[in-house]
């Protein structure tokens, strides 16, 4: 009998080890793509950032007006942005100075990134294709 309680103890652990396995908690991403225009052309550089609550952001590299990338399933917000290089105001001193970068500017309008209200849903099993038009900082 003790051999009996054992494997089926050993049966049950195993199905709940698979079980676990195959749900684990994290969801299976899916490919998206898209195009991004500033000021109506493309964005040359930048990125597009998707956010969900309690998740980590989706980071994705737009290089002439374009993206691709993974993300799961969700509701997410969308922030773009697109920088120049500035220059220092002082040339840097003291130590790591050689390293320094030169500070960067974003130069799309807040409401499309730290304001933005934008958002998308990324599904299962769909063509997830966005295409987005932001504008320039009207300040600057």
């Amino acid at each position: 009998m003790p051999i009996r309680q054992a494997l089926l103890m050993l049966a049950a652990l195993g199905v709940a080890w698979l079980t676990g396995c195959q749900n684990s908690g994290v969801e299976k991403p899916y490919p998206i793509t898209g195009e991004v225009k500033l000021d109506d052309a493309p964005m040359q550089s930048g990125e597009v950032i998707f956010e969900m609550a309690g998740k980590v952001p989706r980071q994705f590299e737009v290089n002439n007006g374009q993206f691709r990338g993974e993300a799961p399933p969700g509701q997410y917000v969308v922030r773009i942005n697109s920088y120049i290089t500035g220059q220092f105001l002082e040339q840097p001193t003291g130590p790591g100075a050689e390293n320094a970068s030169p500070p960067r500017e974003n130069i799309v309008d807040p409401q499309f990134n730290t304001a933005s209200k934008l958002t998308v849903e990324v599904k299962a099993n769909n063509s997830n294709q966005f295409s987005f038009t932001a504008s320039k900082r009207r300040d600057r």
